[in-house]
């Protein structure tokens, strides 16, 4: 799934937070949204994990349109996709976060 509109269906939406809805792949996501184009090779001690664990989850994250990969020569660079799909998730965790908050406001006020 590639997204370079906004998300119109539910299981977009889905697909999006699963694969935000892992701590690894939220550090990841943090991280190159901090730091930009990187190798996996600079991923690894960043995060401190095995390069086949960061790869694992970089993958995930390509599959869901979050991430793009760039080969130069033997390298392979990633970054964050110019897409609209984090804003998608950011309005979303907005309006359940209003929606709690409002749920939570006591009767009457």
């Amino acid at each position: 799934m590639h997204m370079d509109k906004p998300m119109n269906n539910a299981e977009e939406l889905a697909e999006l937070f699963r694969a935000l809805g892992d701590l690894t792949r939220l550090r990841i996501v943090d991280l190159l949204a901090r730091e930009g184009e990187m190798c996996v090779c600079r991923m690894v001690p960043a995060l401190g994990l095995p390069q086949s664990t960061v790869s694992h989850h970089l993958a995930t994250l390509r599959h869901a349109g979050l991430v793009r990969q760039r080969r130069e020569g033997q390298m392979i660079f990633y970054s964050l996709r110019n897409s609209s799909s984090l804003e998608d998730a950011r309005k979303v965790i907005e309006r359940l976060r209003s929606s709690a908050m409002a749920a939570m406001e006591p009767a009457g006020v």
